[in-house]
């Protein structure tokens, strides 16, 4: 049987975040007094003179409590010959139910827990794994009656989130914010990042992380942060949103304005928790990327559809093992913050200080590398040439393999021309095949931890020590895990330009001087003596701009900018886009976006 979403009409639940529990409480099916009668086709339930056309539960059905849905599971069970237990429930930060499982009483298996005392009589297994299980879900008359009136907020409060912005704004000029209105112009959907994030990302952004598991209580609003990952792995923050609900409209909206705002520059990956909205959503948006979910839902999906082999000794700890992106996709920045009473301008408000620590971490940890360096080990030429180009983070990581390769032994299998295959033996059982190529020194694994992270693993260093190769092949250094990952500035290929295509390559002369500016300054906060270098600069540069200018008007960008005048401060009477989409604006009436650019003459 497979897992059916069932959901539950409840008056007096409401959807936010919670944690889950299990009872552990179990339930033998039997014939009850609540059912009148019971067929293929048709059951017929007396509380509440509920039919439902079906025995078999389906993805929608509605129920008016929790003991309604419980006893027709239990008649499903008797008429197919299994029994029913009460699984885990998951809870609202007020203890109230959110969701409840139903499972057959032969889920699962028995906990392998040590025995605190001597046991005289061990009891008969009769788990024996069995999938059968349906899930409820409890909803609120709020949450049907915004549903009814569509999903929006109350004015003052959206209101108050843009003039909160607007302030920033008057801060970080190149801040960027757009909101989504329905057909009645309250706000729905909300999305801003500053000027920071749109540099990070240039730099960080092959790599994305959105994270929809939190949610604001006030609200009923989901808060979702955009992430990534610096080269020292720690983790940065691209953007943020508030949304109002999980459709795939909503995210299909919230990737498109994200691409957007960081020049429609695609990342290569993206990892998002398990949700078919967003599945959807990204193959819209950004069909060509890789997608993944985060790792605790993977480990999620292990207990649940590999339990037989995930409770087998060694299985858990091999897959917490794997270096992937769990602490990053756990970062949000609000999930340990008291949530019921701050409105939305103290979410970006927090947002921003967040951001502010995370940059300053990052500063420190730059400070550091360029102060210090790494202990050797080895003092292998390799090793030398590692702790030169790598961060402190990522050179620890390369070390660690480096170190191994005494331990692993190595045996040739094949040779094909200029290709050699060789079989690297990791411990007892595991093996793994690296393929290496004289003429390129290219080299590939089949543990694929290159591909997965950007370092060379054990296997692949084992082979090209072997091979008398003592540097790393220039291929195999990533730009963004070294001390220099932020040097220079980022080409736009990928973006589109705005405005007159004749006028493009000025336009993306300003967008590239923007960013060389922006990028000064924030590596000048590193210290005062750097601070002052790039005042004194910045005064020079500033005199000699206005010499030129001083010239004639001939030097002048003497184009007109694109102005408009809003007559209203209310939300009620959204802001018109001014830039190059607008023939998509005008077919979504239901849709406006206020967004907020500068030019630089």
């Amino acid at each position: 049987m497979t897992d059916n979403n069932l959901i539950m009409d409840h008056s007096s639940y409401n959807i936010h975040s919670w944690s889950s529990e299990s009872d552990g409480e179990e339930i033998v099916s039997s014939e009850s007094n609540g059912f009148e009668t019971i067929s293929e086709s048709f059951v017929s339930i007396n509380e509440g003179n509920r039919e439902f056309k079906s025995l078999v539960p389906e993805i929608g059905m509605s129920f008016s409590c929790e003991q309604e849905a419980h006893k027709f599971y239990q008649k499903y069970a008797t008429k197919m010959g299994f029994k029913v237990r009460k699984g885990k429930v998951q809870r609202l930060s007020n203890g109230s139910l959110r969701k409840r499982y139903f499972f057959c009483s032969q889920e699962g298996f028995r906990s392998k827990k040590q025995p605190t005392k001597k046991t005289t009589y061990t009891r008969k297994e009769t788990r024996t794994g069995c999938n059968a299980k349906i899930q409820i879900t409890f909803e609120n008359e709020s949450k049907h009656l915004r549903d009814k009136q569509m999903n929006s907020l109350q004015p003052e409060d959206a209101q108050g989130l843009i003039d909160c912005l607007k302030q920033l704004q008057v801060e970080d000029p190149s801040l960027f914010y757009t909101l989504q209105v329905d057909a009645e112009s309250h706000m729905t959907n909300f999305f801003w990042r500053d000027s920071r994030s749109k540099i990070d990302y240039d730099y960080f952004g092959d790599v994305l992380i959105l994270d929809t598991t939190f949610r604001m209580d006030r609200y009923n609003m989901i808060c979702a942060p955009f992430l990534g990952v610096n080269h020292h792995q720690q983790p940065v923050l691209f953007g943020c949103a508030f949304l109002l609900d999980e459709t795939m409209e909503t995210y299909t909206w919230l990737l498109g304005t994200f691409m957007g705002a960081m020049g429609r520059r695609q990342p290569k990956t993206i990892l998002t928790t398990e949700c078919q909205a967003i599945l959807k959503a990204v193959k819209v948006t950004l069909p060509k990327i890789e997608h993944h979910l985060c790792k605790p839902h993977v480990c999620q999906n292990a207990k649940q559809h590999l339990s037989m082999y995930y409770r087998q000794l060694g299985f858990e700890s091999l897959f917490h093992s794997i270096q992937g992106s769990e602490k990053f996709s756990n970062a949000n920045v609000f999930q340990n913050r008291k949530s019921e009473a701050m409105t939305l301008p103290e979410y970006v408000q927090k947002y921003e200080k967040a951001a502010e620590q995370q940059r300053r971490e990052e500063l420190h940890e730059d400070f550091c590398c360029n102060a210090s360096e790494p202990k050797l080990i080895l003092r292998s030429p390799m090793e030398k040439q590692a702790a030169n180009i790598y961060t402190r983070t990522m050179f620890e990581i390369f070390q660690n393999e480096l170190i191994r390769i005494m331990s692993v032994p190595l045996r040739r299998i094949t040779k094909s021309g200029t290709t050699f295959t060789f079989k690297v033996t990791e411990g007892e059982n595991i093996e793994n095949i690296v393929e290496f190529n004289r003429l390129d020194s290219t080299v590939t694994c089949s543990c694929r931890m290159f591909e997965s992270i950007g370092i060379l693993c054990v296997h692949a260093l084992k082979v090209l020590n072997t091979k008398n190769i003592f540097q790393i092949p220039p291929q195999y250094i990533l730009k963004r895990w070294t001390k220099s990952a932020k040097d220079g500035v980022v080409e736009d290929d990928n973006c589109e330009e705005i405005g007159d295509k004749n006028d493009s390559s000025l336009s993306s002369s300003k967008r590239k001087l923007v960013h060389k500016a922006l990028n000064f300054i924030t590596k000048s906060f590193a210290g005062e003596k750097s601070l002052k270098i790039a005042d004194h600069y910045l005064d020079i540069g500033i005199k000699k701009v206005e010499d030129v200018l001083k010239l004639g008007s001939e030097c002048l960008d003497t184009k007109a900018p694109e102005i408009y005048v809003h007559k209203k401060s209310g939300v009620a009477d959204p802001i018109k886009e001014t830039y190059h989409d607008q023939e998509e604006t005008s077919k979504r009436s239901m849709e406006c976006q206020i967004q907020k650019k500068h030019k630089h003459n």
